[in-house]
């Protein structure tokens, strides 16, 4: 679906159309975690951006670049590339990104062992997500701060904002970011001899799932076996 949007966008000859499209269809595959597919839709949005002079989109990318040199171990490189951007939005006045961009920053700091920094942005994003209210980001944003917070030596509040993502995701019907929070927390606690309590939290998330094949499955399969 997100690619025939994509297709549909491109098609219409309407530059601003097809860097939406790309933007948020594309966003399917940073949770997939495709990282070839989403190299390639970085440059055509770039591209459509630049030939149009669209500069709020180009900066969106910008972030996505910045995304993936953190996913690539470059954190610092991916932290300045993202926080240029978001300084370039917001004198835009395009915010859209800012929640989702902050958190992607907050685990590139916690990388660069930035803990109180990394922990900081986590509470800027979680303030911004309420006054939004967009509470679908919430989740994600627990998951993210169970990162921070297990990097900087803090096992217990760590586990318990995965637990708080993983039940928050569950009140809202979304399997995929209850296994995505998961699977972080029983490597965890697998790392620390907690196996029998990783195998009781992935089995019931893994038969939810069904046939569906993803990434996040196969990780919690792996951990499981």
């Amino acid at each position: 679906m997100a690619e025939e949007t994509i297709a549909k966008a491109r098609d219409s000859g309407n530059a601003a159309i097809h860097c939406i499209a790309l933007i948020w269809a594309g966003s399917i595959h940073v949770w997939a975690r495709s990282v070839d597919r989403l190299h390639e839709i970085t440059e055509t949005l770039e591209q459509v951006a630049t030939r149009h002079s669209l500069l709020p989109y180009l900066n969106v990318a910008h972030i996505t670049r910045g995304q993936l040199l953190i996913a690539r171990g470059r954190p610092a490189e991916g932290v300045e590339r993202i926080r240029t951007a978001l300084e370039t939005l917001h004198a835009c006045k395009y915010e859209m990104v800012t929640t989702v961009s902050l958190g992607i920053m907050a685990r590139g700091l916690s990388d660069m062992s930035l803990h109180a920094a990394a922990l900081g942005t986590c509470d800027e994003v979680e303030n911004l997500t309420r006054m939004g209210g967009d509470f679908l980001r919430l989740p994600e944003l627990l998951a993210t701060r169970g990162y921070c917070l297990a990097a900087a030596g803090q096992a217990d509040l760590s586990e318990r904002s995965y637990l708080a993502a993983i039940e928050l995701a569950r009140s809202q019907g979304v399997k995929s970011g209850q296994l995505r929070a998961a699977v972080s927390l029983a490597q965890e606690w697998i790392r620390v001899g907690r196996k029998e309590d990783a195998g009781r939290l992935l089995t019931p998330l893994v038969a939810a799932a069904g046939g569906e094949i993803s990434l996040d499955v196969t990780l919690a399969l792996e951990l499981l076996g």
